[in-house]
């Protein structure tokens, strides 16, 4: 029985055991602007998981973009066209808040390229501009050239903006 209990403890303290912990993680640390990391999750069409060289996941948040949700025309699109950007590739974030569940709001990068993420999936016609958090001119106006084009969910006249949605949602509609 000794043998279980050694290898309980070799286990448990392990350098390369994955930790869990109430305290804060490494990235939340207000002075860290910027990370790098892995993408190894798609959640939806505007938040993934990161995976950072401490071996921490974090989910991300797309800085002034809101993607269609499950459940919408067009959320497994998005979603797929979101991962065909920056799935298991290496992203750089330019962190500007937390949200209420203290998800880095990001803009990001594919390392290499110039070109934002939260861009080319509202000028795909894959996310709105998310106006309400954000007053960016070049998401505006990739917007607007995505609705001209009815490139992507814009193929649709009229459709249901995420936000709307979500309060119908709420609301029990």
């Amino acid at each position: 029985m000794p043998w279980i209990t050694l290898l309980f403890f070799v286990l448990l303290f392990h350098p390369e055991a994955p930790r869990k912990s109430n305290a804060e993680p490494s990235w939340s640390k207000p002075y860290q602007q910027e990370l790098r990391g892995k993408v190894v999750r798609v959640l939806d069409g505007d938040t993934f998981e990161l995976l950072l060289s401490t071996r921490e996941t974090v989910v991300v948040r797309l800085e002034g973009i809101d993607a269609p949700e499950k459940g919408m025309p067009f959320a497994t699109a998005a979603k797929n066209y979101l991962a065909q950007l920056c799935f298991q590739k290496q992203v750089r974030l330019e962190v500007s808040k937390r949200d209420r569940w203290k998800r880095p709001i990001a803009q990001a990068y594919v390392e290499g390229s110039s070109s934002e993420i939260g861009e080319q999936m509202i000028r795909a016609g894959m996310a709105w501009h998310f106006t309400t958090y954000s007053n960016s001119a070049t998401l505006d106006r990739a917007e607007r050239e995505a609705r001209s084009a009815k490139r992507g969910l814009w193929v649709d006249p009229n459709p249901t903006a995420p936000w709307l949605w979500r309060k119908a949602k709420r609301a029990g509609n």
